[in-house]
């Protein structure tokens, strides 16, 4: 299967305080795995060609109307891909298969049945043995995260260009 390098992506996001732990744990990795500049997140559903205002509309619509959740992780891990280098696994949930079958319902997407959702901390091709000196050296990680935003994203790998374009929050459990 061909990877589509240019579209829009939907990206979830952690809370403030998760998201500062995690940007400082990608910076740890990319002292020693050089990366191109990104924003810490988990790729949820794309690429689209592009996107309606009413697509966004109903993508802020489902945030104001569904809480935040906990997505659990399951360690350090790495491939020999560019965009799955080096990240932090997640387990796939039903609350992760739900909100992605609902992402699909507001606007198709190419959809395969191998989704593995991931926190990336390094793209690039890095030596094998480096990675594996990292995921010893690396602090340990916490059981969960609370996924709170969507963000809309034009992505072109070619150029490295991540930008995010929309955000949304989700409702707050307190």
């Amino acid at each position: 299967m061909t990877r589509n390098s240019k579209g829009v992506w939907v990206w979830g996001s952690f809370l403030p305080n998760e998201n500062i732990f995690l940007t400082l744990l990608k910076k740890e990795v990319n002292s020693l795995l050089l990366s191109p500049e990104f924003d810490i997140h988990m790729t949820l559903c794309g690429p689209y060609e592009k996107i309606s205002k009413e697509f966004l509309k109903d993508v802020e619509l489902y945030c104001r109307n569904n809480y935040s959740f906990k997505v659990p992780l399951n360690g350090f891990k790495y491939q020999n891909n560019k965009f799955q280098s080096f990240y932090i696994s997640v387990l796939r949930t039903s609350e992760i298969i739900k909100l992605r079958k609902n992402l699909f319902n507001i606007k198709r997407f190419p959809i395969n049945n191998y989704y593995s959702p991931h926190i990336s901390l390094a793209y690039g091709e890095h030596n094998i043995k480096r990675k594996e000196k990292l995921i010893s050296e690396l602090s340990q990680l916490p059981l969960a995260l609370t996924l709170n935003k969507l963000s809309i994203v034009s992505v072109d790998e070619n150029i490295n260009k991540w930008e995010i374009n929309n955000e949304f929050l989700f409702k707050q459990a307190f």
